[in-house]
Parts: structure tokens; sequence; C-alpha cells
């Protein structure tokens, strides 16, 4: 009889914690969901006073992105910005992805044996969300 009635209390309280309802976070509708990633930072050859970025934007969302502005920071190795370039350009349409590249005069002060990095994100757009 105390197996029954122990049977009975694990079956119900196991039924009790598998019936609770788990709902999946949904993406918002009507808006751009946007990210940027950097593909590469590199000193321009023909001319060496000039750097550039090369970078991937993507658009997860179901709506065209509009107005977005992307910054790229130039870092040293202690992770200090040593300069700061933006890109603003036009919409970027519906679940899709565009390669991109800005150009910038490199600084006067970095020296050729200087150890950089870079990071490029989305600043800001109309109409949507940033991933970070």
């Amino acid at each position: 009889m105390k197996r029954i009635i122990l049977s009975m209390v694990l079956i119900g309280m196991l039924f009790l914690v598998g019936c609770q309802v788990y709902e999946e976070p949904q993406i918002a509708k009507g808006k751009a969901i946007l990210r940027a990633e950097m593909y590469q930072l590199a000193i321009n050859e023909l001319d060496t006073t000039e750097m550039f970025f090369s970078y991937w934007v993507y658009n997860y969302g179901d709506i065209e992105a509009k107005n977005i502005k992307v910054n790229c920071k130039l870092l040293d190795g202690n992770y200090s910005v040593l300069k700061t370039v933006s890109d603003d350009y036009r919409n970027l349409a519906s679940n899709s992805i565009e390669f991109r590249e800005v150009t910038f005069k490199k600084p006067n002060d970095l020296k050729e044996d200087t150890l950089t990095t870079g990071m490029c994100y989305v600043l800001s757009c109309s109409n949507c969300d940033i991933l970070y």
C-alpha cells in the first residue's frame, strides 16, 4: 500500500513539473535586426597613407533597414582607440548581407611596428534593433 501511495505521489509530481509550457522568444515583426562584423583591417598598398576596414552587415529582420550608420575603430595593442571612422550608407534589404569597405587616412602617430586591431559595429539605424 505504501508503494502505491508513493508511486502515485511521484507520478503526480512528475506530471505537474512536466506540464510546464515554455514559449520560444519571438522576433519582433516589422523590425530590422542588424549587426556588423569586421572582416579585415589593411593598409592600401598603392597609397601607404591610407587604410581601410572591410566589414559585413547582416539584417536578420523581416523588413528593410534604413539610414544605417556603422562605426569602425582602430585600436592599438592596449585596446586604446587610435581612430574612429563612420560609414553612412543606403538601406539594407530584409534577410540580407552586404559587404562594405570604408577608407581613412592612417594616423600620423601610428608606427610601422605598432600592433593594431579593429572592430566594427552598427551605431544606429531607423526602424531596427541592433545586435552586439
